[in-house]
């Protein structure tokens, strides 16, 4: 298996393989990775070649910290690691994360830290890379939850699972008459974010009004903004 570094020549393919890939999302896109500034980021994606053919994909970047110089997933996004066919097979997982191993060697790496994604996001389920990378040599840095409410076939059955302040929560919704439909104020939707995670995280969001603003242009049919709304004032909202 042949390793190559990302060249932009290589866009529109790269794209193209995302998403027919069996776990490739929006943020594995060079669309999606092109719209953070060029000097944030030194980008190192690499693309693996099976029988002179593209075959895997890594989006990722380097990391230079004297002396370490690290090759981790790409920062710009939220997930990372190798987007693979639906038909990789174990064999060719361990091949993978060997030769990413021996890439990463030559090129001088001291290290590689890699983002799996939630196995939700895969067409076709399997372990085969979180295997592999552990048969390599690859140890945990850190582990972190996803929750995932499969929907049921109405509203009733999916309110069942909520826990009872959760239900109590809806009922309350629905006396005031909140309204949740889709929106394309990000100007509002931002204003209630920024004082959350101020208030509960001390922190800041990752994303710029304007980054939002730009993200939902470039992706308008996978980026949606649904905002809770009392007498046309948005008391709340999420970005999916």
């Amino acid at each position: 298996m042949q390793v190559k570094r990302f060249n932009e020549k290589f866009t529109k393919a790269w794209d193209q393989i995302v998403w027919q890939a069996n776990n490739g999302t929006i943020f594995h896109t060079r669309q999606f990775l092109a719209y953070h500034s060029q000097d944030r980021f030194i980008d190192h994606s690499l693309i693996f070649y099976k029988k002179n053919r593209p075959y895997v994909l890594l989006p990722a970047a380097e990391v230079i910290s004297v002396p370490e110089k690290m090759l981790i997933s790409h920062p710009g996004a939220s997930m990372g690691s190798f987007v693979v066919p639906e038909d990789l097979s174990i064999a060719n997982a361990l091949e993978l994360v060997e030769s990413l191993n021996s890439y990463a060697k030559n090129q001088g790496f001291s290290g590689v830290r890699i983002t799996l994604p939630p196995t939700i996001y895969n067409k076709r389920q399997s372990n085969y890379i979180d295997f592999s990378l552990l048969q390599c040599g690859y140890q945990y840095f850190k582990r972190e939850v996803s929750s995932i409410l499969f929907l049921e076939d109405s509203i009733e059955e999916n309110l069942a699972k909520f826990n009872p302040a959760h239900q109590r929560a809806v009922r309350k919704a629905q006396r005031m008459d909140v309204d949740v439909r889709q929106t394309d104020d990000f100007e509002s939707f931002y204003e209630i974010l920024r004082k959350n995670l101020k208030t509960r995280h001390g922190v800041e969001p990752t994303h710029t009004v304007a980054e939002l603003k730009s993200l939902k242009i470039l992706f308008p049919d996978h980026i949606q903004l649904n905002g809770a709304f009392v007498k046309d004032i948005m008391i709340g909202g999420v970005v999916n």
